[in-house]
């Protein structure tokens, strides 16, 4: 029995619609209606939405690990700092060094901008010791390695980057001791005597500088508004010498009463001829100064 071709046309149609698309705001019942687009903002509005919120989780992550990297990758840029520190140097026994000393020297120091912000002076060395034991008159570099700086920064450059050293024979002297007063004591007193315990002190230094040195000075006493005698300690000051004993002294300052004193200037000076003594006609005697002051207590 041959198929009714009437029929088999109606299910051809009845398929053709099953897989036809469906036009803007059409829709079978209890469907979701595709929305019409309101022109070209809400094609921008959905494709920023995209954009910005699709996949907000791995587009959070992706953000973190770039900022990282970046911080990563400049926190190890190179940067560069400065610091200043001070030099001390040894003492020999039987020389001096004589010639003008570095006692500063200024550091530049290289490393990761991390490390070059935690750095501060107190990172480093403070002093610096050089020795003198087997150098000889010339110039001394400072090499780096003398130097105790953080771990990650290299030194770049020292400034000044040496120094020159001139020694001299050392010799030793005994010197006197000068205590240095100042000021004077209260009204109607005054100095009248100042003594040291010890006198002399043992010095040592370069032949020429000892030279040129007759005596050891103390530190300044002072007396102001003092109105009785007094002992003290005071300390010596070495002044291009080593003190190789006392550093300091006992000072004795002993007050006396002061006299009052009158001054009275331009006082005319005659001269009185002895009893039974006569001048002879067209002599005179005459006084040189004629005027003198006069000071009486």
């Amino acid at each position: 029995m041959k198929p009714d071709t009437k029929q088999i046309a109606l299910k051809r149609l009845e398929a053709e619609d099953a897989v036809r698309p469906q036009s803007v705001g059409e829709g079978i019942e209890g469907e979701k209606k595709i929305p019409e687009r309101a022109g070209p903002f809400g094609f921008l509005r959905d494709f920023l939405k995209a954009v910005l919120f699709e996949n907000f989780s791995l587009k959070l992550v992706a953000l973190i690990l770039a900022s990282t990297v970046f911080v990563l990758v400049h926190s190890d840029e190179q940067a560069t700092v400065r610091t200043d520190m001070a030099i001390s140097y040894g003492t020999l026994d039987d020389r001096v060094l004589v010639s003008e000393r570095v006692d500063h020297v200024q550091l530049t120091l290289q490393g990761s901008r991390r490390r070059i912000r935690k750095f501060n002076d107190r990172s480093a060395g403070n002093t610096v010791y050089v020795e003198l034991e087997n150098k000889t008159n010339g110039y001394l570099v400072f090499e780096s390695s003398i130097f105790t700086v953080p771990e990650g920064l290299k030194i770049v450059e020292i400034e000044p980057e040496g120094v020159s050293l001139r020694f001299e024979k050392k010799i030793e002297k005994k010197l006197p001791v000068y205590a240095d007063t100042l000021g004077i004591p209260a009204r109607g007193l005054k100095v009248s005597a100042v003594s040291t315990s010890p006198q002399e002190v043992l010095v040592a230094g370069a032949v020429s500088r000892l030279q040129n040195v007759s005596r050891v000075r103390t530190k300044e006493i002072h007396l102001g508004e003092r109105d009785t005698s007094f002992q003290t300690t005071v300390e010596l000051i070495e002044d291009g010498f080593e003190l190789m004993q006392d550093q300091t002294v006992e000072v004795q300052v002993s007050l006396g009463e002061e006299l009052d004193r009158k001054i009275i200037p331009n006082k005319k000076i005659q001269v009185l001829v002895p009893q039974g003594m006569t001048v002879p006609d067209g002599l005179r005697i005459n006084a040189s100064p004629g005027l003198v002051d006069v000071l009486l207590y």
